[in-house]
């Protein structure tokens, strides 16, 4: 009975600090729930998210973001944020077998030297 005690006591300490770490953090603060707007990623989630990572995007800070996203995800060197272009999701072929080429499976990507927007 004891033990059974200490884990439910345990459980409740895990509980207690995930939901310490939710609020610290806002993880569960997501502007697309709120404007109900989850199911149709190309025209909000990726429009979003591809309009912050546009060097010509309509915010005017040029390459900011672009620049602090590849060094967020360790890929600083990828790509030179002063040329490049970002676009939303695309075809590029079809799926292989393997599910690691072609498809519709890049919902915002940045291309190296491409014009425009």
């Amino acid at each position: 009975m004891d033990n059974l005690k200490k884990l439910l006591e345990s459980v409740s300490e895990l509980i207690e600090q995930q939901k310490t770490n939710e609020r610290s953090t806002g993880r569960n603060f997501n502007i697309f729930s709120i404007m109900r707007a989850e199911n149709n990623e190309n025209k909000t989630h990726s429009a979003f998210i591809r309009e912050l990572l546009n060097p010509r995007g309509a915010h005017l800070l040029g390459n900011l973001f672009l620049t602090q996203f590849l060094e967020t995800v360790g890929n600083k060197e990828a790509i030179d944020p002063t040329s490049a272009t970002v676009k939303l999701e695309h075809y590029i072929g079809v799926r292989d077998i393997q599910n690691k080429a072609g498809g519709r499976n890049i919902p915002v990507r940045a291309v190296q030297g491409c014009p425009g927007r």
